[in-house]
């Protein structure tokens, strides 16, 4: 499936820009300001090949169960509540820049489509759903079921996975 159509990439500050600190330190998440709204999907941007994390969307009947479960308890929540979802010390569901992303063919696709901020959702230990937001809606466009589209940071011998 090709990535969405082309619409003017927003610029936004580096990343030593005082500018931008000041904004973080104003809102911790960008997301975090919906008014409430519920956390909506959509399908329309899944892409079947993504070689480069070995992502697939023939899942097994198990990681199926857990995707469309993640994505109906998500359902009955707001933004803000997705936003505050923490497992393991670490934030479950959030955006990063995609410009930042470890892989880059994840990075060329989201530079291609214009889409400045990845989003994913933790489904499982390392299995995660890779996509973007618009109006408060996330596009899903890949599964990740051994989180290599954006792998961590080791802490001591065990690879730390988000």
């Amino acid at each position: 499936m090709t990535p969405p159509a082309k619409r003017p990439a927003k610029r936004l500050p580096t990343q030593s820009s005082p500018r931008l600190e000041k904004r973080i330190a104003r809102r911790q998440d960008p997301h975090q300001e919906d008014g409430g709204r519920p956390f909506a999907w959509s399908a329309q941007y899944i892409d079947q090949s993504a070689p480069a994390i070995q992502g697939s969307w023939a899942l097994k009947s198990k990681q199926a169960q857990r995707v469309f479960k993640l994505l109906d308890d998500l359902g009955g929540r707001t933004w803000s509540e997705v936003h505050q979802i923490v497992i393991d010390g670490h934030r479950a569901h959030h955006s990063e820049a995609a410009s930042g992303l470890a892989v880059r063919e994840v990075r060329d696709w989201f530079a291609d489509a214009q889409i400045e901020e990845a989003f994913r959702l933790r489904v499982a230990a390392t299995e995660r759903i890779w996509g973007f937001v618009e109006n408060q809606v996330f596009h899903i466009v890949w599964f990740d079921p051994d989180h290599r589209g954006h792998p961590v940071s080791k802490r001591g011998d065990k690879k730390t996975r988000h």
